[in-house]
Formats: C-alpha cells, structure tokens, sequence
C-alpha cells in the first residue's frame, strides 16, 4: 500500500504591536499580488532572486485583492481590511491614525485594484492624538491574517512573493507557514527597521 501525503500550506500574515508611549504607530499594507512559483531554477532561496526569471515561471497560486479580501480567508478580531476603489475610505488613503499620513499608500503596479491593511495606529487611538487606549482595538493586538489551504502537492521548492509597505512604533511583521493544518514556521520580514521607520 503507497501512502501519498498531501502539502497543504496556509500562510498567516501576523502582525503585532506593542503599546505605544509616543507618537507613531504601527501600520502594514500587503498590496498588488501575493504569488506562491515553483523556483525551478534553485536548490535553495539565494541571496538575491532575479526578479524577472522569478515573474516568468507561471504562478502556482496568486492573490490581487482585486476584490478584496477572499471570504475563505481567516481574519483577527482586530481585523485587516481591504481599501480599494469601492470602499470608504477607498484606495488612496493609508492608516486613519492621529500619528501617520493618510496620504502614504504602497506604491505598485496594482494600486488601482486597493489593497490590504492592519492599522494599528487607529486600532489604538481612534484617529486621536494622545487617545492611547481608547481606539476599536487597544494595543497590545495581534492581527492575524491566514489564507486558505494551499496544495503544493508535487513542488519541492516554491517561492513567496508579496509587495508590502511596513511603518513601525514598536511592532513586528511575521509570514507563518503551516503544512496540513499545523504550525510548521514562521518568517519575520522588514526587521532592519528603528522605531519610527518605514520601509
């Protein structure tokens, strides 16, 4: 009898803030599309991907949230939420927070369909200066977004790729991977970041 096991793969976008005791806070926007390719080519991830042979291989699983955030997606109490040309606010506003700028938006070739965001400026302060505490959300929070199960049967070596825009108080941003169902690992991105730093 061949036992034939199944790589199912849920990524979970976390995000976690700390409380804040001066100015900015924390916001993270996950924009254009989220691409999973075989990587063909490598043995192992390289120190720097051409971007171009990495865009050609055809995508196993691909997100633009063109129409948002899937509904078979699984979103934390403190939620993500997609901005884009239907929603107010719409595409062109970032964080509603008292400490960021509403005009600073990711910048990419998708920015017409929107985009995801955890603001966590406004999760705390309700778009107040000096409300600490009292937004939706109060810091400490966590917000956690898991795409649905993805079968990677059959690939030994994949890729993840995501444009994103990362300001930061004290926060951190981590990509976590689960195979069948169970946490396998986790990734932190955009760790070169000092207090009140943007990527």
């Amino acid at each position: 009898m061949k036992n034939i096991y199944y790589l199912l793969l849920v990524f979970c976008f976390s995000f976690m803030a700390n409380a804040q005791i001066i100015d900015k806070h924390n916001l993270l926007n996950i924009h254009e599309k989220l691409i999973i390719n075989e990587k063909s080519t490598y043995s192992s991830i390289p120190q720097h991907i051409n971007i171009n042979s990495f865009l050609s291989a055809a995508p196993i699983w691909e997100e633009d949230f063109a129409n948002g955030i899937p509904a078979s997606w699984t979103n934390s109490t403190a939620p993500w939420v997609y901005r884009g040309p239907g929603t107010t606010p719409n595409q062109n506003t970032g964080t509603q927070g008292a400490y960021g700028t509403s005009t600073t938006v990711i910048a990419s070739a998708t920015q017409s369909n929107g985009f995801i965001i955890f603001d966590s400026d406004y999760y705390d302060n309700n778009g107040i200066q000096g409300n600490f505490g009292n937004g939706l959300h109060p810091t400490p929070h966590n917000g956690e977004l898991m795409t649905e199960m993805i079968d990677l049967t059959g690939y030994t070596d994949v890729t993840l790729l995501a444009h994103s825009y990362f300001r930061t108080f004290q926060g951190q941003a981590f990509v976590a991977f689960y195979v069948n169902g169970t946490y396998d690992s986790q990734v932190e991105v955009h760790t070169d970041l000092n207090v009140n730093d943007a990527t």
